[in-house]
């Protein structure tokens, strides 16, 4: 199975904007051409890179990287391609979406996951004041 390395460089948007606003939780490509995607980067840089597992030829980087639910929207300055035989050393990486995991559902139905993990990265924690009253 083809393996293929893209990388997105971005210019005045962040990877974590660019992953949260602009890109598909689902794409098309996914489960049909397309085994499975994983995606790296880190949230306040302008580069993101994604591991594609083809189960023909891979495409070129641009047809890669939209097919993988990763739009070429006006702020991507560079898109690179590049076929591996073995999984990239280094880093752990995180699978975004694992095709053969869950059955293909509408666009919208890992909207509300996603939207509850950033609330609750964003959520701080109470802080208990008690109140005091007093009658005269």
């Amino acid at each position: 199975m083809p393996r293929q390395i893209v990388t997105i460089e971005l210019a005045g948007l962040t990877a974590g904007d660019y992953l949260a606003h602009l890109s598909e939780p689902e794409p098309a490509a996914l489960g049909c051409g397309l085994r499975s995607i994983t995606v790296r980067a880190e949230p306040l840089g302008h580069t993101v890179e994604a591991v594609l597992v083809w189960r023909e030829a891979a495409p070129s980087a641009r047809v890669a990287a939209q097919a993988a639910g990763l739009p070429l929207v006006a702020e991507v300055v560079r898109v690179e391609a590049v076929e591996v035989d073995e999984p990239p050393a280094g880093r752990p990486v995180e699978r975004r979406v694992p095709a053969p995991a869950r059955p293909r559902q509408g666009r919208l139905s890992g909207l509300g996951a996603r939207a509850a993990a950033r609330l609750a990265a964003q959520a701080r924690p109470a802080t208990f004041q008690p109140t005091v009253l007093r009658w005269a």
